[in-house]
């Protein structure tokens, strides 16, 4: 699908991001990236939104079969639990890899 640039603009500005604008600006400010233009922030949320659409959605399909485990013996709503095997293997197929990672000691044991 190709839009014009002046339209894409106006639907990013129409949209609704689930991370906000400003957020991301300060993390990218804090990451040594400064944009006066709030368009670039925009457009990193909407990046960043749909990367987490996508591995949600590839989560889903991975664990079609998993039963669902209900977080409240009270609440009798049925909601997914997500667990790091289950994301570690959606992130793999898009090509992320998650390891464990090693043990590192704050101290070395022994001589103190």
């Amino acid at each position: 699908m190709d839009i014009p640039s002046s339209e894409f603009l106006e639907l990013l500005d129409k949209s609704a991001l689930v991370i906000p604008p400003e957020y991301v600006s300060k993390i990218l400010e804090s990451k040594g990236f400064y944009s006066p233009d709030p368009t670039c922030s925009k457009l990193v949320a909407a990046a960043v939104q749909q990367f987490l659409t996508e591995t949600l959605n590839e989560v889903l399909d991975i664990i079609p079969g998993k039963p669902v485990t209900s977080l409240s013996s009270k609440n009798k709503d049925q909601r997914l639990c997500l667990t790091m095997p289950d994301l570690a293997g959606a992130l793999e197929t898009m090509g992320v890899k998650v390891e464990k990672p090693l043990y590192y000691a704050d101290k070395p044991l022994g001589n103190q």
